[in-house]
């Protein structure tokens, strides 16, 4: 979910152009999934129940915060 957050950001949110954003925005993230996917694929199958459930913790989280929390450094830097 980081790398796919990762092109989202950068490449829609902020709209980043050139050769250096294509590379660091999009292949690297892109590389890092196809490194990462056959090891996520592969896990025991509690540590992927412990991951499901650790994501589903943060999203609760996310949830309950999304109004009480503000990034101004992130807001800043538009």
């Amino acid at each position: 979910m980081l790398h796919v957050s990762v092109i989202g950001y950068f490449k829609f949110k902020k709209r980043s152009n050139g050769w250096r954003a294509n590379l660091f925005d999009i292949l690297i993230p892109i590389i890092g999934i196809a490194v990462l996917l056959p090891v996520l694929l592969h896990i025991d199958n509690y540590a992927k129940i412990i991951g499901g459930i650790w994501l589903v913790i943060g999203i609760i989280i996310l949830i309950l915060n999304k109004n009480k929390c503000q990034i101004d450094w992130l807001e800043a830097n538009k």
